[in-house]
């Protein structure tokens, strides 16, 4: 769903595992279209568009459905 978020921030950095190792991943920060932000996190081995894609999506589209929500 094209123009409901935009990435506005990317970056590369080692996270410890629970097995005390290092693995290289891909922080990603978008904004949507209300202004709030969010974040996803990527194994830099997944990391591509299509797979960014599909992450960031899945977290917007919980975000849009909770700002809408009202009691």
């Amino acid at each position: 769903m094209a123009g409901r978020w935009t990435v506005i921030a990317q970056r590369q950095y080692e996270e410890l595992t629970p097995q005390g190792t290092f693995r290289q991943m891909v922080e990603v920060t978008f904004q949507i279209t209300s202004g709030s932000t969010g974040m996803v996190k990527i194994p830099a081995q997944l990391f591509n568009e299509e797979y960014a894609r599909e992450k960031i999506e899945d977290v917007a589209n919980v975000m849009i459905g909770v700002e809408s929500l009202s009691g």
